[in-house]
């Protein structure tokens, strides 16, 4: 999402939520490289988190020069009356290469209980939550541990099913959001995985059960960040470094720690306490960065790999942010306001595209004005961005533009916050049926809309500008971002102005890039796209597919759904349960059709829409066109059962909370 105060730009997930700079160099090839660390033995005491995330004492005694945690020595000899001394000492890698996985129910979260119950019949036992340790620092040891949390829910396997059991850990973006929920939609959403995989969620570290960390934002009071003035940015530019000031103060050293070569490398150690040497992978968005990187890194421990709605990430994160502003102007001007006059009779918005965007400018000058229940045009603009994510968003945005516009061009004083309102407003007759259930209803579509632009930064905004800061080298130059944004903000105004800052300005710690490989080591990947993602375009994916000839392209063509698979597009559902369950990837790059947009049958095409230009034209200068290629029609749904249905809007919600990360 957008931040709160800008801090930090739309980002995706999967589905709803379903969006980087580098860190420290002193990343320690022997960690990578070698099994084991040599340490010396002795006398230990290491601080390890209890399930509640609190430090707890863990001692190791050393007899005859062996060291092992939790054993007591035989009766060695000690000095009378004197004790056996203690020493602290860090865990060793040993230590955590040797930890018991403890599988519980009642250590899973909230969002995973809540979606225990469709992931099969008599399925409780096989969802299951662990918690891990893995060091705080992956290139200093001493520096203690912190704790990971792991969901896991294991294979259904038939009984006369031979296949060994493959482990798919799944990712849905971010970067920054927990990953929980999203091993139990998997299982039940793709019965077919579920069957040959156990499917595993690392939250990775600060977010959900894994150490979260969470600092506050500070707010810059904008009320429209299209066209600032000079004092405008200044005062977001004085908000967002008060902002990163403040979290480093609160949280120190781990944010240093909150990058995608810690998560990678976090991720890996899950694998080897799993016992299993490969993985298979799947992530959405953000998740496709951490997919490639880990891919990269580890070219012998991955197996199959889905990547769906692609960041580009053979780059970095700022430009593949930079397509964002693109993605979601195209998403608006293409397909929802298209769709909008298409459905003129239902919501009154105006019977063709230019009269429907008309309406929505009208309402961005009434609430400019303070005519829309203490909406403000930044809080209209974010939720019209927020609910581009699916289609499904399409009838919950034009059902409260709708009563909005209704009630702002019948009264527009009794669109005024009730503080502002005279009493000659008050005592104005009213005419019409039932103006006071007219107004109550753009009262709560006002409300709605707000709550969807101003969620509160939290856990998952700090750990996404950590992430994004961190890994790789940006420039501290905050007058760099100014001109990005105005440029952005002039061609694409729905989003592109809130680019005049960046967080990563002001970051105070060195960037910690993940390693590169060559061409050689590289493992084919197969990606999922679909054309009018808002979140991550088609064109950064591209770029991505471009650099990397190693990955297949499949292509959703018409459809602007952040988050292909899982659905219910049985084309793509068809191809990637495909690809996981039987390692056959498509022999070229291939298309699906997508599906209708709401309340449609079949798909209308798009409309022109805007094309890539200058910096941001995609590789070939096709602007949008999608990859060519075999085309497969699937022109309906596949909702699935009652159960699956449920599952899906139980998983569109929770990505709603954290759809804003890539």
């Amino acid at each position: 999402m957008v931040g709160q105060n800008r801090l930090a730009h739309a980002r995706g997930g999967m589905a709803h939520s379903f969006v980087d700079r580098s860190r420290r160099a002193r990343v320690v090839t022997a960690l990578l490289l070698a099994p084991a660390l040599a340490w010396g033995g002795g006398l230990a005491q290491a601080a390890t988190p209890s399930a509640a995330g609190s430090p707890v004492t863990m001692t190791a005694w050393t007899a005859g020069g062996a060291t092992r945690p939790g054993a007591v020595a035989a009766s060695a000899p000690a000095p009378a009356a004197a004790p056996a001394a203690r020493v602290a000492r860090p865990m060793r890698w040993a230590d955590y290469r040797a930890q018991a996985v403890v599988w519980s129910r009642g250590t899973c979260t909230s969002d995973v209980r809540q979606l225990a119950a469709f992931v099969g019949s008599g399925s409780g036992s096989a969802l299951e939550c662990a918690r891990l340790r893995v060091p705080q620092d992956w290139s200093a040891l001493p520096k203690g541990h912190t704790t990971l949390h792991v969901t896991r829910v294991r294979r259904a396997k038939a009984a006369a099913d031979r296949r060994a059991t493959r482990v798919l850990f799944v990712n849905p973006g971010g970067p920054g959001v927990a990953a929980d929920w999203l091993a139990p939609t998997v299982a039940a959403l793709a019965p077919a995985v579920r069957a040959t995989h156990d499917i595993v969620a690392v939250d990775p570290r600060g977010t959900g059960g894994s150490s979260p960390a969470s600092c506050e934002t500070v707010s810059d009071g904008i009320r429209d960040y299209r066209d600032p003035t000079p004092a405008e940015i200044s005062a977001q530019q004085r908000a967002v470094q008060r902002t990163v000031a403040a979290c480093a103060r609160r949280i120190g050293p781990r944010l240093a720690q909150l990058s995608t070569m810690t998560t990678v490398r976090d991720h890996d150690l899950v694998r080897s306490l799993l016992r299993v040497d490969t993985l298979d992978f799947y992530g959405v968005s953000a998740g496709t960065w951490l997919g490639a990187r880990y891919a990269d890194l580890y070219p012998t421990r991955v197996g199959r790999i889905v990547l769906d709605s692609n960041t580009e990430f053979s780059a970095d994160w700022r430009r593949s942010f930079a397509w964002q502003p693109l993605g979601f102007q195209r998403r608006f001007d293409a397909q929802f306001l298209p769709w909008l006059a298409r459905a003129h009779s239902t919501y009154r918005l105006g019977g063709t595209a230019s009269a429907a965007r008309a309406s929505i400018s009208a309402l961005r000058r009434a609430a400019a004005r303070g005519r829309l229940f203490g909406l403000t045009p930044a809080d209209l603009d974010q939720a019209i961005v927020e609910n581009l994510y699916t289609d499904a968003g399409f009838e919950e945005l034009a059902t409260a533009l709708a009563a909005l516009h209704s009630q702002a061009a019948a009264r527009p004083a009794a669109a005024r916050p009730a503080a502002a309102r005279s009493s000659t407003d008050a005592a104005a007759p009213r005419s019409g049926a039932h103006p006071d259930a007219a107004s109550g209803a753009a009262e709560r579509a006002a409300a709605r809309l707000k709550a969807t632009a101003n969620l509160a930064a939290g856990t998952e905004d700090t750990v996404f500008m950590a992430v994004q800061c961190n890994d790789s080298a940006w420039v501290h130059s905050p007058q760099s971002y100014v001109v990005e944004g105005l440029r952005l903000g002039r061609r694409y105004p729905l989003l592109g102005y809130t680019w005049v800052t960046s967080p990563c300005a002001y970051w105070p710690y060195p960037p910690t890039p993940v390693a590169r490989v060559g061409a050689a080591r590289r493992v084919p990947m197969l990606m999922v796209q679909t054309e009018f993602d808002p979140a991550t375009p088609l064109e950064g994916a591209r770029a991505a597919h471009a650099a990397r000839p190693e990955t297949r392209l499949l292509t959703v063509t018409g459809q602007g759904n952040h988050g292909a698979w899982l659905g219910e597009n049985p084309c793509v559902e068809r191809t990637v349960g495909l690809y996981l369950t039987t390692g056959r990837m498509p022999a070229a790059d291939t298309t699906c059709a997508g599906l209708p947009l709401p309340g449609e049958e079949p798909l209308k095409p798009a409309r022109s829409a805007p094309r890539a230009q200058g910096a941001e034209r995609d590789p070939d200068g096709s602007g949008s066109g999608v990859t060519r290629g075999s085309t497969e029609r699937s022109l309906r749904p596949v909702p699935g059962t009652p159960e699956q249905q449920t599952v899906r809007r139980l998983a569109q919600e929770r990505l709603a909370d954290s759809r804003r990360r890539g």
